[in-house]
Order: structure tokens, then C-alpha cells, then sequence
């Protein structure tokens, strides 16, 4: 995996129209990572490290199919230096994150999954 972008240069490659492919804690529970599947540069991981005011409220009607879609993305840098991010999948929910740094890496075709430990 190659990194991409890191802190406030993210904000530019993930917003509208990236699909949630999957979520998973890593480095002892510490730092939260997000696949999804963007318009801008195709699959990748979004590690929000030291992760802390997680709330993830996803919801999937009956007959709904598919990955969550975001209506909008917004980022806010915090006056303490971390950021807020929230990601907004319309009618399907939406996960809410504070964190110190966020380091969008590209997932090439041959990693399945979320790959934590990269």
C-alpha cells in the first residue's frame, strides 16, 4: 500500500460517492481503519489513528443492497490539532470520528479486506 494523503490533503479524495466497504480496529484498539471504494482513486484505507467519539450508525432496509454510499464528508480540524470527521451515507446512516491524524493509503487489487497493520 502506498500512502496517498495524510491529515487536511484527505479531505480533497474522500467526500461524495465513496462506497464503506468495511471497518476495522487496530494497533491494540487504538486507531480505526475504513475501506472504501472512492471515485478519486479507487480502493483505499482511511486510518484514523488514536480514534476516540466513534459512533457508527449504519442501517440497511430491508430489500437494500449494497455498500453504503456518502452523500458528504465533512472535516474539521479541532483547536486541540486533531479532527472530526463525519461521514453522512444519507438514509443509511452515518459514522461520526475524532482523531489525531488521518492517513488515506491506496489498496492495490491483491489486498482483500481492510489490511490494519499497514
Amino acid at each position: 500500500m502506498s500512502e496517498v494523503a495524510r491529515g487536511v490533503e484527505v479531505e480533497n479524495l474522500i467526500n461524495s460517492d465513496a462506497c464503506l466497504k468495511g471497518f476495522i480496529w487496530s494497533d491494540d484498539g487504538v486507531d480505526l481503519n475504513l475501506a472504501f471504494d472512492t471515485i478519486a482513486i479507487g480502493n483505499c484505507k482511511l486510518k484514523c489513528t488514536w480514534a476516540s467519539g466513534v459512533n457508527i450508525m449504519l442501517d440497511s432496509k430491508q430489500n437494500v443492497l449494497g455498500m453504503p454510499l456518502t452523500r458528504e464528508v465533512y472535516y474539521k480540524r479541532l483547536s486541540n490539532g486533531r479532527f472530526k470527521v463525519k461521514f453522512d451515507f444519507a438514509d443509511r446512516g452515518c459514522v461520526d470520528i475524532e482523531c489525531e491524524d488521518l492517513i488515506l493509503r491506496k489498496i492495490d487489487n491483491s489486498e482483500e479486506g481492510v489490511a490494519p497493520n499497514s
